[in-house]
């Protein structure tokens, strides 16, 4: 792991039965700091009507950093496996990174 890479934050929320399996991947990936927490989904139906989603419970809400080269792959692998890229299904975003400190 140099120093010079570009890392971004990768939050992932999906269904809590994909666990093992996406935090395995994220390690494959060479994803730091993972973290994990179960989720419950607090919008308002209207809300959730807006955006096209449905309620639903029992979620995992994964956070980790990963550089960002590796992201691409990440995101293929979940629009492959776990069809994130339908409704409904999960969804996975990044946030910029200026500087890790460690």
């Amino acid at each position: 792991m140099g120093h010079n890479e570009e890392w971004v934050n990768l939050i992932i929320i999906t269904k809590r039965a994909n666990k093992k399996e996406i935090v395995q991947m994220l390690y494959d990936h060479d994803a730091a700091m993972v973290i994990q927490a179960y989720a419950f989904g607090s919008a308002t139906d209207g809300f959730l009507r807006a955006l096209g989603l449905t309620q639903e419970e029992k979620k995992l809400f994964l956070s980790c950093f990963i550089a960002e080269n590796r992201v691409q792959e990440v995101f293929n692998y979940l629009n492959y496996k776990y069809h994130f890229n339908a409704p409904n299904t999960g969804f996975a975003f990044t946030i910029p990174v200026e500087k890790i400190s460690y």
